[in-house]
């Protein structure tokens, strides 16, 4: 993770932090797990280390049980400010945030830094690790797992 970058996710952790307090105190704040992990730690969903990093600002529906949960951003959201900032800037090719991924890529290399510390930076596509923060990208949902 980019040192410039630790400073505002951490404040947008703690955003998330205040968002889950509220919903919680509200009688919210589970949000679905992976796989079987529900019935193995029935409190987890409500723990905040399982909560989006980038939540939803209202809860919706769950589509799978109808279970009122805060969701991820909608990435929709992500992609059109994208493309306001492109027009502004005078960019007419489209771009997207895979784009930002391969720029990300290419920096480090036009610097010297092997590929190995890149790959390790922004991990598979669908995964990134970034030493003990987990941000996963599946399926359109952004969740990072804390451990502390």
């Amino acid at each position: 993770l980019p040192r410039s970058l630790a400073e505002p996710l951490q404040r947008e952790i703690e955003r998330a932090r205040v968002i889950h307090a509220g919903d919680l105190a509200a009688g919210f704040g589970a949000t679905r797990l992976p796989h079987a992990l529900a019935r193995k730690y029935p409190r987890a969903a409500r723990e905040f280390g399982w909560q989006f990093v980038f939540p939803s600002v209202q809860r919706a529906a769950d589509p799978l049980d109808g279970t009122l949960r805060r969701h991820h951003f909608d990435d929709a959201i992500l992609a059109r400010a994208m493309k306001s900032a492109r027009l502004r800037a005078g960019i007419d090719k489209p771009l997207s945030a895979h784009t930002l991924r391969h720029s990300f890529v290419d920096a480090p290399h036009r610097d010297g830094l092997r590929h190995s510390h890149r790959a390790r930076a922004v991990g598979p596509p669908g995964r990134v690790h970034h030493g003990r923060h987990c941000a996963s990208v599946r399926s359109r949902h952004w969740r990072i797992h804390v451990r502390q």
